[in-house]
C-alpha cells in the first residue's frame, strides 16, 4: 500500500512549525510504503536522546496516516543533517 503524499506532507508542515529553527525536517521521496527525509539542525550536534526527533515525526505520520510506522534506517549525513527512513505498515 502506498502512502499519502499529502498526509506526509502535513505531518512535515506540523513538526517544522512546532520545532524550527532548532530543527527543521525536509521529504526527501516517497516509494512504496517508504517515507525517507532530512532532518537538519544545529540540536543534531552531540545531544543524548537524539532519536526523539525522529520519533516525534513518526508519531505525526502515525497519527495523520492511521497506519503504524517504524524508522528503517538512519544516516548520518553531516554533523547537522540526518537521513532517516521510515516505513509504514500496510
Amino acid at each position: 500500500m502506498t502512502i499519502d503524499f499529502e498526509k506526509v506532507r502535513q505531518a512535515l508542515e506540523q513538526f517544522n512549525h512546532l520545532r524550527a529553527p532548532k530543527i527543521t525536517a525536509k521529504l526527501i521521496s516517497i516509494k512504496g510504503n517508504r517515507v525517507t527525509v532530512d532532518f537538519d539542525g544545529f540540536l543534531l550536534i552531540d545531544v543524548c536522546c537524539i532519536a526523539d526527533w525522529f520519533d516525534d515525526l513518526r508519531f505525526e505520520m502515525e497519527s495523520l496516516l492511521g497506519r503504524r510506522v517504524q524508522v528503517k534506517s538512519i544516516e548520518v549525513l553531516s554533523p547537522v543533517k540526518h537521513r532517516v527512513v521510515y516505513e509504514a505498515e500496510p
